[in-house]
């Protein structure tokens, strides 16, 4: 069956896709989409993926907020400056964003660094990844 090894790799890439390394999660998904897999499948295997891979993104702004934070200062980071600002502003809500390229990534590393509970940011961040992989794979159905 081509569907197992298909959403293994899915699950491996999108484990590794909060790295800063990119990682071509979607054009899989999209394989995988096209390859009549299960819709619901795919967006699970993604979903979980992420969110594994994110909590070690989120782990490591929770664990070395201050030393970032310095390492920010000194870099005078436009897309970090954003994603605080944003995150204070914003609070939670900024997580439903967290699929945005470029300034999601800064997002994740903001909800670590201002101590946001566990709980709180994997809701909000499984919330917003399911309505951004169901707006993509939804909008490639029409």
């Amino acid at each position: 069956m081509i569907a197992t090894p298909i959403l293994l790799l899915l699950f491996v890439l999108s484990f590794f896709a909060p790295s800063p390394i990119p990682v071509p999660t979607d054009v899989v998904a999209l394989s995988a989409f096209f390859l009549k897999i299960n819709i619901f499948s795919i967006l699970i295997v993604l979903v979980v993926g992420h969110l594994l891979g994110l909590l070690v993104f989120y782990g490591l702004g929770y664990m070395s907020g201050k030393i970032i934070k310095k390492w920010e200062k000194k870099r005078k980071d436009k897309i970090y400056k954003f994603a605080e600002r944003a995150y204070k502003k914003y609070g939670v809500y900024t997580l439903l964003f967290c699929s945005v390229p470029f300034i999601g990534k800064p997002l994740v590393l903001a909800a670590g660094i201002f101590k946001l509970k566990t709980w709180k940011f994997i809701f909000w961040y499984v919330l917003g990844k399911v309505i951004w992989y169901f707006f993509a794979l939804f909008l490639l159905k029409i």
